[in-house]
């Protein structure tokens, strides 16, 4: 006859359900960690390269059309035409999925969707929506399935620091909490402040990724005269 063990004690049950859960912790833990180094994904990002916003000369007729764009440039924000893109719900909590980079010779409608201001830096600039070479090309633009001016999730905007009317010229001057104010296609003014800058190559799609929230990224090459690396400006909704 075969003697059964007798069952675990009170206490012995007790350190078997303990080790269980630290087992369970520790899975857990490695899940939420995932890879070393690797940002956090929490929304859709866009694939390719970041565009160029630089070019590696700027031509003498470039710098005498910034030159007097700098010269000219006032506080006053002139009404907006007809807008060809509607404004964003304030209210629609909806996360964009961001358009991948399109061929560097794309051709695509461009349209004024609002205005950028930077006061710090003397910026006041019509808005464009597209992220074309050619919309780039124009003045700021704004990256397609990334959040509108006050829309939620993350705002991307793409501009030349050193040639055409090179609007991010001096953002390399702006520091945490410096004001960004972005009008939207009717008309509303919504002010962010700036969190911080920081360096990342092309291959640094992850600044595209939508984000719970209401945040504004701005991207132009690093440094002045080269598109080696892009230099980028957060900031959140005030």
């Amino acid at each position: 006859m075969t003697r059964s063990s007798p069952p675990p004690s009170r206490a012995g049950r007790g350190r078997a359900a303990l080790a269980a859960s630290l087992a369970g912790l520790a899975l857990t833990t490695v899940a939420l960690v995932g890879v070393a180094g690797a940002p956090y994904k929490s929304g859709p990002v866009a694939h390719g390269i970041l565009p160029r916003t630089a070019s590696s000369r700027e031509s003498i007729a470039e710098q005498k059309w910034r030159a007097a764009m700098v010269a000219t440039t006032t506080s006053t924000t002139p009404p907006l035409a007809e807008p060809a893109v509607a404004a964003q719900s304030v209210t629609d909590t909806t996360l964009q999925t961001p358009e991948d980079v399109p061929d560097s010779g794309a051709t695509r409608p461009i349209a004024v969707i609002g205005r950028i201001l930077i006061p710090k830096i003397g910026l006041d600039a019509e808005l464009r929506d597209q992220i074309t070479q050619e919309s780039i090309d124009l003045g700021p633009s704004h990256w397609p399935g990334t959040a509108l001016p006050g829309g939620f999730g993350n705002m991307v905007i793409a501009g030349h620091r050193n040639s055409h009317t090179a609007p991010f010229h001096d953002t390399g001057n702006l520091t945490a909490g410096d004001a960004i104010t972005l009008v939207d296609a009717a008309g509303r003014a919504f002010t962010y402040t700036v969190t911080e800058m920081f360096v990342v190559d092309p291959s640094a799609m992850w600044i595209t990724e939508q984000t719970p929230g209401h945040t504004l990224t701005l991207f132009t090459c690093h440094p002045l005269g080269s598109s080696a690396q892009r230099l980028v400006i957060r900031a959140t909704l005030s």
